[in-house]
Parts: C-alpha cells; sequence; structure tokens
C-alpha cells in the first residue's frame, strides 16, 4: 500500500508540474510578432517604419507629419516644399521618392468620421485624417498646387475642403504630409 501511495503522490506532483508548465508554455512563452509585421486599419496597411499603404489608390503615406516629425509648423509653403527634400536625403523608411502631395491626393485620404485629434489636441475640432495616421499633426496641410506667382492650396482636414493661401503663409496649424508612389 505504501507504494501505490508513493507512485499516487508521484503522478500527481508530475500531473501538477506539467499542468503548470503547459500553462506557462500557452500564456506566458509565445513568441513575438516582428516589429515589422504589417496591420490593417479600415482599408489601410500600416507597418512600423511610420508608413501606411492606402490599398484603394496605392499609394504610400507617411503615417507622422512635419508637424510630429519636425516638432514644430512649417513657416512657409517653400519649407514644406523643401522638406519632401530633406526626407529623401534622410530615406525615411528606406525611401527617397518622397513627394509633397497633390488636393485629390489628401482628398482621398479625409475620413469624414473625423475620430483623429491634431496638434493642440481640442476636442471641439477633430479633424479627417485615416485612422491609419497618427494623431497630432496640423488642420491645414501644404499641397504641392501653386495657383499663380505667390499663392498654393492646402487641404484643410477640419471640413474636409481645399483653400488658397499665400506661399509665406506662416500658420501655427500648417503642416505637409509626404506620400510616395510604391
Amino acid at each position: 500500500l505504501e507504494k501505490w501511495v508513493k507512485i499516487l503522490s508521484l503522478t500527481i506532483v508530475l500531473l501538477v508540474f506539467s499542468f503548470a508548465a503547459y500553462e506557462v508554455v500557452v500564456n506566458y512563452w509565445k513568441p513575438e510578432k516582428p516589429a515589422d509585421e504589417p496591420r490593417t486599419v479600415n482599408g489601410w496597411i500600416t507597418r512600423s517604419d511610420g508608413t501606411a499603404l492606402d490599398t484603394g489608390s496605392h499609394l504610400m503615406w507617411m503615417t507622422r507629419d512635419f508637424r510630429a516629425i519636425e516638432k514644430r509648423h512649417p513657416k512657409s509653403w517653400t519649407e514644406a516644399m523643401e522638406w519632401a527634400d530633406k526626407m529623401n536625403k534622410e530615406k525615411f523608411a528606406g525611401h527617397a521618392d518622397w513627394r509633397v502631395p497633390m488636393i485629390a491626393e489628401y482628398s482621398g485620404t479625409y475620413d469624414a468620421d473625423r475620430t483623429k485629434l491634431a496638434f493642440d489636441g481640442k476636442k471641439d475640432y477633430p479633424v479627417g485624417y485615416p485612422k491609419a495616421f497618427e494623431d497630432g499633426g496640423g488642420y491645414g496641410y501644404w499641397s504641392r498646387e501653386q495657383t499663380g506667382m505667390d499663392k498654393a492650396k492646402y487641404y484643410f482636414f477640419i471640413g474636409g475642403y481645399e483653400k488658397i493661401e499665400n506661399l509665406e503663409y506662416d500658420n501655427p496649424t500648417m503642416s505637409v504630409r509626404l506620400v510616395r508612389s510604391p
């Protein structure tokens, strides 16, 4: 009888340790997903390199804008245009063909649900960035489209429409977000 008690006790101990080991393996010893693994968000494929691919237009966008990256607003349309050159020299996300978008391209990203917040975090003024983009950007985004010699178009993400302003328009609500064709 003593022999059977020892065998039964040993069996119970082994079963308890087996279940505990199984629990550790199943719940705590999961391999991490690679940091570069894409995720899908409302028709966008986001990557950890700071980019998002619009599956409709097939354009790749920066998920963060000038304001978020540079920690300030562009002082003019000219500075917004020059920022594309800077990001290309730095090979942002491994690419050297970033450009300032056209109004129609910005318009194609507008999300009428307006769930994002701009740099000032004002909940009364949500912006229509796609859900794949990060919060904290501008309200108005320079486009590369000039009108005449001294004006350019920008896209207003509170209402989802274009506006025109002087090239030297220095307003803290402005930004630019770059795009590329993959």
